[in-house]
């Protein structure tokens, strides 16, 4: 049986080239639902993402958020020590 799997594996992988070709030529042909469909698989059709570009507000806005997160750290530990006193 694993024989037969393996064989089977290899000859798929041995078609991927004709199967790339079959794909590339209907898409020449006009086929434009293989063409969108394979732009939306590729996630070309995807929204891009909303969101800060300037790369000094992004790095502002990274840096604050460690700032949190380190605030919020330290106010555990104090907690922690507070409660083992």
């Amino acid at each position: 049986m694993n024989d037969m799997l393996a064989s089977a594996s290899a000859r798929l992988m041995a078609a991927t080239n004709d199967a790339v070709n079959t794909v590339v030529s209907a898409i020449r042909q006009g086929n434009a639902k293989l063409a969108w469909e394979l732009l939306n698989k590729a996630g070309v059709t995807k929204r891009p993402k909303v969101g800060e570009t300037d790369v000094e507000d992004v790095r502002r806005e990274m840096e604050m958020e460690e700032r949190k997160k380190a605030a919020a750290l330290k106010s555990e530990e104090w907690i922690v020590g507070m409660e083992e006193e």
